[in-house]
Order: C-alpha cells, then sequence, then structure tokens
C-alpha cells in the first residue's frame, strides 16, 4: 500500500532543475506553505534528506489569498519577492514554524522588488555560460501540478515523453509592467 500511495503522489515531471518559480505558497497548499515531497526540502533538521527532486533554486512569488499571512515555509525559498514579503503577519508563522520544531521554516530568503527581478537574481546565480540553458520550472502552487510551464531546455525531454503533452508554443517569460508574471 505504502508503494501505491508514493507512486500516487503529486511530482514534478524533471529532476534535476535549475530554478523552480512557485506562483504562491499558503497553509491551504501544504502545512508547510510548499509540499516538501513535490519541492524535495524539509523545514526540520530531523527528517531524511530527499534525494529527488534536485532543485538548484526556488523563487516563492507570492503568499495564496487563503493563508491569512502565515508565510511557514517561505525558509524553503532560496529568493522571494516584495509582495510575499509584505504580506506576512510574523505572529501566525512563527507559532505554526516553532511549534513544528522548523525555525528554517519562516526564515526570509533575500527579498527582490518584483518576480521579474527574482527570477533573474536566480538564474544570474547558477552561473550558468548560457542562461537560457538553464532548467526552468513555473508552477502554481505544490498542489496545482498538472498545467507547468517550462523553459526551452527540455524541448528535448518532452520530445521523448508520451506522458507529457505540449500545450502551446514556446514564448519568452511574460512581465506585467509591474514586473509580476500573468495569472497561471
Amino acid at each position: 500500500m505504502f508503494a501505491r500511495a508514493t507512486a500516487w503522489m503529486a511530482k514534478l515531471p524533471f529532476d534535476p532543475i535549475d530554478l523552480l518559480v512557485v506562483d504562491e505558497i499558503g497553509k491551504e497548499i501544504s502545512g508547510t506553505g510548499m509540499d516538501t515531497h513535490v519541492i524535495g526540502r524539509h523545514g526540520t533538521f530531523f527528517e531524511k534528506p530527499f534525494e529527488h527532486p534536485r532543485i538548484t533554486f526556488i523563487v516563492a512569488c507570492d503568499l495564496s489569498a487563503h493563508t491569512a499571512g502565515n508565510a511557514n515555509g517561505i525558509g524553503l525559498a532560496d529568493f522571494t519577492t516584495r509582495r510575499l514579503a509584505d504580506q506576512i503577519d510574523w505572529t501566525p508563522t512563527y507559532v505554526n514554524a516553532l511549534t513544528a520544531c522548523s525555525p528554517r521554516g519562516p526564515k526570509l530568503p533575500p527579498v527582490l522588488d518584483t518576480t521579474r527581478e527574482a527570477i533573474g537574481v536566480a538564474l544570474s546565480c547558477l552561473g550558468l555560460e548560457r542562461p537560457e540553458e538553464a532548467r526552468v520550472v513555473r508552477i502554481k502552487n505544490t498542489l496545482r501540478l498538472a498545467e507547468v510551464e517550462v523553459s526551452e531546455a527540455f524541448a528535448k525531454e518532452l520530445a521523448g515523453r508520451d506522458d507529457l503533452a505540449v500545450l502551446g508554443e514556446a514564448a519568452p517569460m511574460a512581465f506585467d509592467a509591474g514586473g509580476s508574471l500573468p495569472p497561471f
């Protein structure tokens, strides 16, 4: 039964990933804001480290509407936005994280003014000679994984996968005038 349940768990369609862009985190998505099994990171020191997925950097863009300012799990991201940081209610965030013995959960990563800036900084920190070769995946949140956006670096892998369908043409990431991504 455990093997079956594990096989049914939601997961990202690629591994490794250079940059995971998560549009929103929140308590109704996962108790940790982002499902730890999806992102391959724990907020606690006492759990066995994940071997997969291997994600170099995570950008958390916003808090979900229903999380009421609880940003538990923001410490699992590597970069975030001013929009997310300004919404944090530290009291429930700390109570939640410390009750779970997860002092890393509420640690605030570097805060960039916009999503565009956060993604740009994350890509530059990868140190790739050709940033366009970065393996980038964008998801709405770790609960909704039926549709994902991926960079062209996955094109060859996509061609060989009959479990995935390409829904649109390749296009550059589109940002609005405020530096945010359009709704997923």
